[in-house]
């Protein structure tokens, strides 16, 4: 089910509100760093009741669960660095951050 656009419209001002709210207090920035408006959506969502639906199966971070086959799952998310150097490869976003990463060689 997807959620319909004027209940993602209502929340895109609390949404915007709030993150600018957190990120002015010091506390809460310290804290929330990077995902303060990850948290921020999160917050919005519950305070305009938009409720969202959690699918196991829809985002892998291998590195951090312990999930090693991709096959069941929607999309990878690259939180965590990829380190296969038994099978001679390792990748990691924070090696990209001021460039694009080189084009990977087909399979």
């Amino acid at each position: 089910r997807r959620l319909p656009q004027a209940q993602l419209r209502g929340l895109v001002e609390p949404w915007w509100r709030l993150c600018l709210e957190l990120k002015r207090d010091r506390e809460a920035d310290q804290a929330l760093g990077w995902v303060l408006e990850m948290w921020a959506y999160t917050l919005a969502a519950a305070r305009t009741g938009v409720r969202h639906q959690v699918h196991k199966t829809f985002q892998a971070e291998p590195g951090g669960a312990g999930i090693y086959n991709l096959d069941d799952h929607d999309i990878y998310h690259y939180t965590f660095d990829l380190d296969q150097r038994a099978q001679d490869f390792s990748w990691s976003k924070r090696h990209f951050m001021s460039r694009y990463p080189p084009r990977l060689p087909e399979p």
